[in-house]
């Protein structure tokens, strides 16, 4: 054998051996094609050496038709995606529309319930205001009955002369005590400008004072009195009771 013939021979099989490991499927697929360095010339220079234009034709057209598959699968299914997010963006748009308006209706209630809240409140107000005068009104009047009973109570238990007491007028002494103590009080609750109060002063005046002088006949006749102790000492309790124990000293002072 030649070297020529050997040269052949070697050039032969190495085709064979190119031919048997290259893989037509494999060479032509999408991310051959989708390389950045793909070159149309150089893949067909390679391509050519093993297989004829209509074999590649006929992958071409099989890898043409997988790309539009795919592509219409991603198309389909981006789709159905999308309309999906728009159905549930449309849905939750009404629903956020609804809840707007159930909204807007239920701060109408409200302002609606407040405003009637505002009504009745003041009413209320304007009611407990009456009442307050009312009442006001009618404790004055009782009060200012109670002043004149007090009063015509005192007049009534001092019209004695002061300078005739016995051992009973003790027990007078200390009922027109109560009925001073209970005038002095109901006097209180008044104001002193009252009309009723303006007229009736000096009445007051008058049977404050009369209770006042037959307290002091009565602590100087029993102090005088070593037999009237008991009487005595019911009369600086009146004084203590109606807050006057300095009044009591004053008169037991002018005592000789």
């Amino acid at each position: 054998m030649t070297n020529e013939d050997f040269l052949k021979d070697s050039d032969q099989e190495n085709t064979l051996n190119d031919l048997l490991s290259f893989d037509l499927c494999k060479e032509l697929n999408k991310e051959a094609l989708l390389k950045e360095d793909f070159s149309v010339d150089d893949f067909l220079k390679e391509i050519y050496k093993f297989h004829t234009l209509e074999d590649l034709q006929i992958k071409l057209k099989e890898l043409l038709n997988s790309i539009e598959n795919d592509i219409f699968t991603l198309i389909y299914n981006e789709y159905n995606s999308f309309f999906k997010v728009t159905c549930d963006i449309l849905e939750n748009e009404n629903k956020i529309v609804d809840l707007s308006v159930r909204l807007s209706k239920f701060k109408d209630e409200v302002q609606e319930i407040y405003k009637v809240i505002q009504q009745n409140v003041v009413s209320m107000d304007q009611e407990l205001s009456k009442k307050k005068e009312l009442y006001r009104k009618k404790a004055i009047a009782t009060n200012l009955l109670n002043v004149n009973m007090m009063i015509e109570d005192m007049e009534n238990l001092l019209y004695k002369d002061s300078e005739k007491f016995d051992d009973a007028d003790t027990i007078v002494l200390q009922q027109a005590a109560k009925s001073y103590i209970s005038l002095r009080y109901y006097s209180s609750l008044i104001p002193s400008q009252h009309p009723f109060i303006e007229k009736r002063k000096e009445k007051i005046k008058t049977v404050q004072n009369n209770f006042f002088n037959c307290l002091a006949s009565a602590l100087h006749k029993y102090r005088k009195d070593a037999s009237q102790i008991e009487n005595l000492l019911r009369v600086l309790q009146i004084y203590r009771e109606i807050d006057a124990s300095a009044e009591a000293c004053h008169q037991l002072s002018k005592i000789k």
